[in-house]
Parts: structure tokens; sequence; C-alpha cells
């Protein structure tokens, strides 16, 4: 969206729009975040708006971060995994399931195929649909278990 400064640093400012499936049905406010991210790629500044209906209490939340100090990476050995004495391990892919048959990740840069999925609510949500209405679609898949 720009530039603009925060603490005294310079900060290139970005907009990200998103909704949120599993929010109250009557309730499915639209989020507007602008970022204000510093030449070292930490998020300065953070300001969130939202449609949401003033009962549900979310409008406005500004986060600003500032004294940003970051440590030297710790050295790879630190967190490698030494099996004990006496195990053997044998070599395994855990992303084969991920990069193999119908799963095969898409070439960076080739267009996504048209989707159509499920919301935690039952509501069909369409790939082609965001697309319409959105230069650049985001999707999280996330859940627990």
């Amino acid at each position: 969206m720009g530039r603009d400064t925060v603490a005294g640093v310079a900060v290139d400012i970005v907009e990200w729009i998103y909704t949120i499936g599993y929010n109250r049905p009557d309730d499915d406010p639209v989020y507007t975040s602008v970022l204000s991210v510093g030449p070292d790629h930490m998020v300065r500044r953070i300001e969130t708006t939202s449609t949401s209906k003033a009962q549900f209490g979310m409008g406005r939340t500004l986060e600003t971060i500032s004294d940003i100090r970051t440590t030297p990476r710790p050295a790879r050995e630190l967190f490698a995994y030494r099996p004990p004495d006496g195990v053997a391990c044998k070599e395994s892919d855990p992303e084969a399931g991920y990069t193999t048959g119908r799963y095969v990740d898409l070439p960076i840069g080739s267009k996504a195929p048209d989707f159509t999925l499920s919301t935690a609510r039952g509501e069909t949500v369409r790939l082609s649909a965001f697309l319409k209405q959105h230069k650049v679609v985001l999707m999280n898949y996330w859940g627990y278990g």
C-alpha cells in the first residue's frame, strides 16, 4: 500500500483483508489488518478493524511493537536429535504422502485448479468465486488433532 515510519523506523504498509469462517453465523465480519513491516521483515504495527456488530466487541485493535532485539541464531547441532545408545533409526520422508500420487505439489507459478470446500458451518466455498472478488487468495488449512 505504501511506506510510513513507526517509532522512527521506515516501514512498508501491507493490507490484508480476510474473513474467518467459524465466526458466529449472525455476525461473520470482514477483517482488515494493516501491517507495518520494517526493513528487517519484523512487523512493527498491526491495526485491525472489522465489520463485526458492536455487541460482539471487535471493532478496532492497534498493536505497536517496538524495541525489537534479535539474538544470534544458535548452532544447528544444539537442536539435532540424537537417539539413545543402542537404538537404530531409519530414514523416512514425512512429506512423501503430500508429494507423491494425487497430492503432488503444483509447480511454482502454476494456476491452482478450481475446487470446492465446506466450511466449519457447512457452507460451500469455491476458489473461483473468491478469485472473482480478490486479486490474491490465501487459504490457511489447519485443525486440531
